[in-house]
């Protein structure tokens, strides 16, 4: 269903196609902005060549054929995450319903990240720090804003990841340009990152999801930059109480959450990215009273699937409707900093067998 629909609409994969088809003539590519938003970035406009070769031939089949690439990275995302149990990874995708819709609808690129990502979590578990860094690599390369776990590396001191993890995505960009030339290439860089940092909406909100909400909330601008450093601090937090244990899905999905939450540009597609988090955060431990733990987390999961969509708010809380996304995002980092800093007695650990959940 999703790829005749996808291929409909795709608007996204669109305007990139667009641009491949510019890079196909040897024309400059970030000359004037898309429509809203910004241009991704350089490494998928070489990814997206192919699609825009077939476009030549038929577009429709072309956005198809985005579409089942985008399936085929969800199917990996959810193949990979079985690892921590069957049972918390089909609640996750119930709590990313609307994003993980709208991705498909738009023909986003973020189901591959989250198979790049969730990759990357799982050769963590497994101590593969460089093949990790491989894939927050390509990540970063394709969207710019999984950087952040790239920092996480380099918070670990898993140094010969952070370090690969960079190389590959500096290097990723850097190559994509060189049909330019190597000072043609590095000016297309510039200019990329140029109209990126000017990009706008249709409606003149805010783009960042962070400065958005507290837009509507009608808060000093100042407001976004605290709720940025909250988001920020919240993470470093529950870092700095690493457990013995591994917990690769619970580090790995609260900083891609975060990045999300502050990136410059964010959708409601882009928490499809909260997946990861949903799985640790269902998967416990549980903290405190179970059914007020169970009802905390029923109510993120209510707001970041979309399920209630915007009629059943009265007009006082027209917010809601707007930040569904946002504000259950917030809500999952609360509850996954609680899974790190409650005291041990109020712990009860969910122990779920990945081979019977």
């Amino acid at each position: 269903m999703v790829i005749p629909v996808g291929a409909h609409k795709g608007g996204d994969i669109g305007y990139e196609i667009g641009l491949a088809e510019r890079l196909l003539h040897g024309a400059p590519l970030f000359v004037h902005p898309p429509p809203q938003g910004s241009w991704w970035p350089p490494f998928a406009t070489i990814a997206v060549l192919p699609f825009a070769l077939l476009a030549r031939t038929s577009l429709w089949l072309a956005k198809a054929c985005w579409a089942a690439l985008g399936v085929a990275g969800l199917v990996v995302s959810v193949i990979l995450a079985r690892r921590w149990g069957w049972r918390p990874v089909v609640l996750a995708i119930a709590a990313i319903a609307l994003p993980l819709q709208n991705t498909f609808e738009h023909l986003n690129i973020n189901t591959i990240l989250l198979a790049l990502i969730v990759a990357a979590a799982v050769d963590l578990s497994e101590g593969r720090e460089t093949r990790a860094g491989v894939w927050l690599g390509f990540a970063t390369a394709l969207k710019a804003f999984p950087a952040l776990l790239l920092a996480y590396l380099a918070y670990r001191r898993w140094w010969r990841g952070a370090a690969t993890g960079a190389a590959v995505a500096g290097g990723l960009t850097y190559a994509a340009m060189l049909p330019y030339g190597a000072v043609g290439g590095a000016r297309e860089v510039w200019a990329w990152f140029t109209l990126g940092m000017h990009a706008h909406s249709f409606s003149g909100q805010p783009m960042q999801k962070l400065a958005r909400l507290a837009w509507e909330l009608g808060l000093p601008p100042l407001a976004d930059v605290a709720l940025v450093v909250a988001c920020l601090a919240l993470v470093l937090v529950a870092l700095r109480r690493r457990p013995h244990a591994d917990d690769a899905p619970y580090e790995v999905g609260m900083v891609t959450l975060t990045a999300v939450l502050i990136a410059p540009i964010g959708w409601l597609h882009s928490f499809t990215l909260a997946f990861p988090a949903w799985v640790a955060a269902i998967r416990g431990p549980v903290v405190a009273d179970l059914p007020v733990w169970r009802s905390a987390l029923v109510l993120g999961g209510v707001l970041t699937s979309g399920m209630l969509g915007h009629q059943f708010y009265p007009a006082a809380f027209a917010f809601i409707a707007g930040n569904n996304d946002t504000l259950g995002s917030l809500l999952l980092l609360v509850l996954l900093l609680l899974q790190r800093v409650a005291p041990a007695r109020a712990l009860a650990v969910a122990s779920i067998d990945p081979h019977v959940a």
